[in-house]
């Protein structure tokens, strides 16, 4: 027997209201004004604000302590000059050295370099400021690890005439083909004429360089070297002069002091270092010196300018005054490890250099001078 539909007890005239269809004896109609379609009560929305409030208070609280810590003096000092930062792999340097000896002229060397990883292009100038006569040259040096060394010097012909006069004539007669050679034109020294030319010194050049340059990519350098320092930090803040900008950068400028006791500490410590050890490898003459580590004096005033925000060094300046000669040296640093770097072609190569130098000897020397005397000796 199946279960009846439940009879409806309600007539139409008991209907809640004209034209709503009767109400199910098993679900009651909403009634306007009940909990279910009322809103939140004031209490819980106020509620709500001030948690949302609290959160953002917070969040920007801890934001603006954070970017205080990060942007403090001395945590920007800190990660600059920390070996623990890597290598750039690419950027730019550029700057001057100028050196002021007493009653002599000012000599000012400019230079401007971009690198990558195994890559540098240098454009150099050199000024004299000797009054009646001043000398001006300018050139280039480019290296890529693994391959070749160039060089260039602009205005050898020029520059001689200037300064030689009436002689001139006679120093071209017997040296133009040299100089045409050299004057405005890319030297090339290939792997070989390096190892060459250093082999009488027990040095192998390109291995030195190819392990300078894993500085920048052999993390087991620095870390060790990194560990070294940390244990022997000689460089410290002496004074926070300021924020300044340096190439549209942000930058806290320092100056700083030097501890020479750490410093020395620092420098006998790097001997043992795995990073020396394989460098020491590069030299087969174990009677040279070239491996040896002095301690250098520290200058008598050096500054640096960090970025507040990458924590990178953006500048240097060091400044030293000895027996009367001043030397003040400003290098500003720019940071992209996509830097192109261009290798130039070679015009001419150096051993075209060694014959030319040659013939030369073999003019004006005698042949048993000729022996002793090369270009691979110097």
């Amino acid at each position: 027997m199946q279960p009846t539909e439940p009879q409806s007890t309600i007539t139409p005239d008991q209907s809640t209201g004209a034209g709503l269809p009767p109400a199910s004896p098993m679900q009651t109609p909403p009634v306007v004004g009940s909990s279910a379609m009322v809103a939140p009560p004031r209490k819980s929305r106020k509620k709500l604000l001030i948690i949302t409030g609290a959160v953002l208070g917070v969040l920007l609280i801890g934001g603006t302590a954070s970017a205080m810590w990060w942007t403090s003096p001395q945590k920007a000092f800190d990660d600059a000059t920390s070996l623990n930062q890597a290598l750039p792999k690419g950027g730019t340097v550029k700057g001057s050295i100028v050196v002021t000896p007493a009653g002599s002229p000012e000599v000012t060397f400019d230079f401007d370099t971009k690198y990558a990883t195994n890559k540098m292009n240098t454009d150099l100038a050199l000024k004299v400021n000797a009054g009646a006569v001043n000398l001006n040259l300018t050139g280039g040096v480019a290296y890529e690890a693994d391959k070749s060394m160039f060089f260039k010097v602009n205005d050898v012909r020029k520059t001689i005439t200037t300064f030689a006069g009436s002689s001139s004539g006679a120093i071209d007669q017997y040296y133009g083909g040299l100089i045409d050679k050299i004057d405005g034109k890319w030297v090339e020294m290939t792997s070989s004429d390096l190892k060459d030319l250093t082999k009488d010194s027990g040095a192998d050049l390109s291995c030195a360089t190819s392990t300078f340059t894993k500085l920048t990519t052999d993390q087991s350098y620095l870390k060790e070297l990194s560990a070294m320092y940390d244990k022997n930090k000689y460089i410290s803040i002496k004074d926070v002069v300021g924020s300044e900008k340096i190439d549209g950068r942000d930058s806290m400028h320092y100056t700083l002091a030097f501890d020479e006791t750490k410093m020395k500490a620092y420098e006998s410590a790097v001997k043992s270092s795995k990073f020396m050890q394989d460098f020491k490898k590069c030299v087969t003459n174990e009677s040279s010196e070239s491996t040896s580590l002095e301690s250098s004096p520290a200058p008598q005033g050096f500054e640096i300018w960090v970025d507040k925000w990458s924590h990178k060094i953006t500048k240097v300046m060091l400044t030293s005054d000895s027996e009367g000669t001043a030397v003040k040296m400003t290098a500003v640093f720019g940071y992209n490890d996509a830097q192109a770097v261009t290798i130039p072609k070679a015009d001419t190569q150096f051993k075209d250099l060694k014959s030319e130098v040659e013939s030369l000897q073999e003019m004006f020397m005698p042949a048993s001078s000729t022996e002793e005397f090369s270009l691979d000796s110097i």
